[in-house]
């Protein structure tokens, strides 16, 4: 008893204080403007489906009382993010304390962010640690911890869907006997299967969600469309396919006329550069999104949009792999806080806090400006563990974990890249921590430790 009772304390000391200093870190999170724009929107008198249905009912609904709605959701994504990485860690056993606790601090200052991400990242991540706690018990409250991994993680898809293919992948890599059958062709159309049926119920959720809350149309799929289209008109040889994506262009703009400088306004970023003033001829572009419920305008988009990747399928498929290149090292974030003057001037905080939230959030700013948990990063280190692990004549399923775990992120990369609106880093950052997290957690990483 007494030496479990003292397991538990260090369990507190090592794991749950440099938790808890991160929390105060993040304190009191009043930075979240996307979500504060999303939480606006709902609560306005014609709120849209802009940020999603199922997003505008998670934030919508979220509760606000003392200390604020922000506060609150910040305790709660820290502590998603908290038990999860504990339970795996815990059951990882031999991990050493020099890997885990900069990888607790890194993935809980990630997992509070105030995003729609950083929610899903820490629900995946309780997710992953009722697996891993799954895995080694034997009570009888199996059932209910499968039960809470596989629908933590399934709500996270729900906040994006286009990635919940990727997503059953990752499930079915932490729960096999969801692949069980033996023979290939059987297990083929079981993954196949269970693959469609998530992502078909993530899109569902979404939907279900836009209609019971009524939400205007105000057709979010159209960044997508815009951005293929603007490459397409921009960067194409082809004069087809110039031609075919300024004529759905033209409905982006109050003339229904494509500015002959559209291309100066144009980057591969995101679509919001479209609004900016042209600095070679200081010419302000009359561009507006599609009016809301103006369906006839966005079908009109939507077949340009689809007669031009059918007519020019090699410059769709060379658009995106220009987008590739924009979210393979994970964009746009480079920003070491402590270092930034404006870190300091631009907030009403005490200079001590500032530097103790900035401090205890480095390491995470160093991991995101050298793209550490980059999809690059991440594919990466599962070449360097295949090969490692082909060296020493591994185990097929030691093999295989590396090959689940590549078409998770590989499938993660793809589904962002066809869906693609901009190279934040954030799209593609949750799938680098949770490979990055599993293969540290592998026995090549494992010695003896005083924990």
């Amino acid at each position: 008893m007494l030496n479990s009772l003292a397991g538990w304390k260090r369990l507190l000391t090592v794991y749950l204080f440099p938790s808890i200093a991160v929390l105060l870190a993040r304190w009191p999170a009043h930075d979240s403007e996307d979500i504060k724009n999303l939480r606006n929107n709902f609560e306005s008198s014609n709120p849209t489906d802009f940020w999603g249905g199922f997003s505008a009912l998670f934030y919508g609904n979220f509760p606000n009382f003392y200390p604020g709605w922000e506060s609150l959701l910040l305790i709660f994504q820290w502590a998603l993010a908290t038990a999860g990485i504990i339970m795996v860690l815990v059951n990882a056993k031999k991990l050493p304390v020099r890997w885990s606790i900069p990888l607790l601090v890194i993935l809980i200052s990630l997992s509070t962010l105030v995003t729609r991400d950083a929610l899903m990242l820490s629900l995946i991540l309780f997710g992953i640690g009722c697996s891993f706690s799954y895995k080694q018990s034997n009570s009888k409250f199996k059932s209910i911890i499968i039960f809470l991994s596989i629908v933590s993680i399934f709500i996270a898809s729900c906040f994006r869907p286009w990635v919940s293919p990727a997503i059953a992948i990752l499930i079915l890599y932490l729960f096999s006997n969801f692949r069980a059958p033996t023979r290939r062709f059987l297990r083929f159309l079981r993954i196949l299967g269970f693959c469609f049926i998530f992502s078909i119920s993530s899109l569902g959720a979404e939907i279900i969600s836009s209609k019971s809350l009524q939400l205007e149309k105000s057709f979010p799929q159209q960044q997508v469309m815009m951005m293929d289209l603007s490459a397409s008109a921009c960067w194409s040889t082809n004069q087809e396919s110039v031609k075919s994506s300024m004529e759905g262009l033209k409905y982006f703009y109050s003339d229904r006329k494509v500015p002959d400088y559209f291309c100066n306004t144009f980057r591969p970023t995101n679509w919001i550069h479209l609004f900016h003033i042209d600095m070679l001829t200081g010419n302000q572009p009359l561009f507006r999104l599609i009016p809301l419920n103006d369906s006839q305008t966005y079908k009109e988009i939507q077949n340009s949009w689809i007669r031009n990747i059918i007519q020019n399928p090699v410059d769709y498929i060379q658009t995106k792999f220009m987008y590739l290149s924009q979210t393979f090292l994970g964009g746009d974030t480079r920003r070491i806080h402590l270092l930034q003057p404006d870190y300091y001037a631009d907030s009403n905080r005490s200079p001590l806090f500032l530097v103790f939230s900035a401090l205890l959030l480095a390491p995470l700013d160093i991991v995101v400006s050298l793209h550490l948990i980059s999809p690059f990063i991440s594919i990466f280190w599962l070449g360097f563990f295949l090969i490692w692990r082909i060296r020493r004549k591994a185990t097929d399923e030691e093999i295989n974990e590396i090959f689940w775990l590549s078409a998770f992120q590989i499938s993660w990369v793809v589904c962002t890249v066809i869906a693609y609106i901009g190279d934040t880093a954030r799209f593609t950052y949750t799938s680098g921590a949770i490979v990055i997290l599993i293969l540290l957690c592998h026995r090549e990483f494992r010695d003896e430790s005083d924990l």
